[in-house]
């Protein structure tokens, strides 16, 4: 981005956190987690949600309607 034309910011050097520890931090985080997948009605949400209550775990849900062939574009899914 040419500096004219570059947003103003003013965010303090400590207030960002760095790629590799957003990674490191997040493969923490995720480490516990699956994915459930299969063809729309087949009552993945349903049993999700019951299993999840039964042993007090939080679920994230994500709708990913077409696959992405790519799947360093998965991330979109989660916009």
């Amino acid at each position: 981005m040419e500096e004219r034309t570059r947003p103003k910011i003013d965010i303090a050097d400590d207030e960002f956190v760095s790629r590799p520890l957003i990674v490191d931090l997040l493969k923490k985080i995720l480490q516990y987690y699956y994915l459930i997948c299969g063809d729309h009605g087949t009552e993945k949400t349903t049993l999700t949600r019951i299993a999840s209550n039964e042993v007090g775990c939080d679920v994230i849900y994500v709708d990913i309607v077409d696959i992405p062939t790519n799947l360093n574009q998965l991330d979109e899914a989660f916009e």
